[in-house]
């Protein structure tokens, strides 16, 4: 995932390289599909702890549930509560002298940030039901698609927490900055399907196709409709049109909210510079990062729109 020979993915793995050698937590950011989990085992492979556990963790699956993220992450002791029948030692132990990946870090229950803070100021942790602190050592490597900022202002993430991870910052580009690495890419899983016995050549004319999409799942997106087009023998401009007739999969943004950016209801009214950060941002993503484009199609001047950007960033 982490292939291409553009210089977007050429700074990226300079600085995957740079951070494994850093002790320090390191939040990984990026829109969904960009490969935020395999960047941080290459991380992790590429750290003095290489040999040691690498433990993933979902933060989705909490679903607002502090209780079940307590325990997952902190463990328990038997007898903490109705069900814990034993003990249990939780991702923090289980990742101990290694390290532990918290994936989508912006859904973990606020009430179990701070002590996800704690754990990463002082070192130690408390199972549930416990007496004592655990001493651990286990670097955090973090990642989110979601705009941590905008969650502080809507008090749905700790600031401490923000600060605390956020001191260093990896940001995975979406594929439709670096469409030319699109054939490299798909390389990979075009042999994957040999070896399961699904032969694929791709043509000029396929990866001119894939070169004009925006992909709005990235490279998630790309594996998923190769594999569409070797299983049912449709060309890749037919599963592309096929994804396109979706429109856009991110929450709130379909049809029937008619504009996600225009409110049916005193209800649905957003702050407006964060609908305005939205706007200029996405402009901005379109334009494959073109500030002059970008500029030149919303019809503002190029420091107006730099400026914006640079601050929502």
């Amino acid at each position: 995932i982490i292939r291409g020979s553009s210089e977007k993915m050429k700074n990226l793995r300079r600085l995957i390289a740079k951070c494994s050698a850093i002790e320090e937590p390191i939040i990984l950011t990026g829109e969904s599909g960009t490969g935020k989990e395999y960047a941080a085992q290459l991380i992790h492979e590429g750290s003095k702890r290489s040999g040691e556990h690498f433990q993933a963790v979902n933060c989705a699956i909490f679903s607002g549930n502090p209780g079940l993220a307590n325990s997952a992450l902190f463990g328990h002791v038997q007898g903490a509560f109705t069900g814990a029948v034993s003990n249990r030692k939780g991702a923090f132990l289980c990742a101990n002298s290694g390290t532990l990946f918290l994936d989508e870090l912006c859904l973990l229950p606020v009430e179990i940030q701070g002590k996800l803070l704690r754990a990463l100021e002082e070192g130690v942790i408390m199972p549930e039901g416990g007496d004592n602190p655990i001493k651990i050592d286990v670097r955090i490597i973090a990642a989110t698609n979601q705009d941590l900022p905008k969650m502080i202002r809507r008090r749905e993430f700790l600031p401490d927490l923000y600060h605390r991870i956020n001191t260093i910052r990896i940001e995975l580009p979406p594929l439709r900055t670096h469409t030319e690495d699109i054939q490299t890419i798909a390389r990979e899983k075009l042999t994957e399907l040999k070896k399961d016995g699904f032969k694929l050549r791709l043509t000029k004319k396929d990866y001119d196709a894939m070169s004009t999409y925006d992909w709005p799942g990235n490279v998630r997106q790309l594996f998923k409709l190769i594999k569409r087009v070797a299983y049912l023998g449709i060309t890749v401009q037919e599963a592309i049109d096929d994804d396109r007739k979706l429109g856009s999969l991110e929450y709130g943004c379909g049809e029937e909210d008619h504009n996600c950016l225009y409110p049916e209801s005193l209800e649905d009214v957003k702050d407006f510079e964060d609908v305005k950060s939205l706007y200029f941002q996405r402009a901005w993503e379109l334009a494959n990062q073109n500030y002059a484009e970008a500029a030149r199609r919303m019809g503002i001047a190029v420091n107006t729109l730099r400026k914006h950007i640079e601050t929502d960033s």
